[in-house]
């Protein structure tokens, strides 16, 4: 009876899907801050716990300038109290600027942490 009671176990610990095992905590940090006529974006990642973690901060502007869109990933290992910055840029900001700034954290396959910002009209 013991013995059918620990196969049992044991079959049920190594059967649980893999994000039941521990998972880095971090917090997604997004700042944009003007200075003169710019806009200075930079995405932090604030440890929770510890692990390695991707890191991928992903930016789209529109107004009246242009276009852009770019994305700057990194990986990184965090731990609890650990404060880093993932990647920083600058961008020009017209009056009619669409702007959308995310910082998305992943750990394996599984998102951990999603920050996003938006400014600017769209019409629906």
């Amino acid at each position: 009876m013991v013995r059918a009671i620990l196969l049992i176990l044991f079959s049920a610990v190594f059967s649980m899907p893999a994000y039941a095992q521990s998972t880095p905590i971090a917090l997604p940090e997004i700042s944009i801050v003007p200075k003169d006529g710019m806009l200075e974006i930079s995405g932090r990642v604030i440890g929770l716990g510890s692990g390695t973690i991707n890191a991928t901060l992903s930016i789209e502007k529109s107004d009246t300038a242009g276009r852009l869109s770019t994305s700057q990933g990194r990986e990184m290992t965090v731990i609890r109290g650990s404060n880093e910055v993932v990647s920083q840029s600058s961008i020009s900001a017209q009056p009619d600027l669409i702007l959308t700034v995310k910082l998305t954290l992943m750990n394996q396959d599984a998102i951990i942490g999603l920050a996003t910002t938006e400014l600017g009209h769209t019409s629906k």
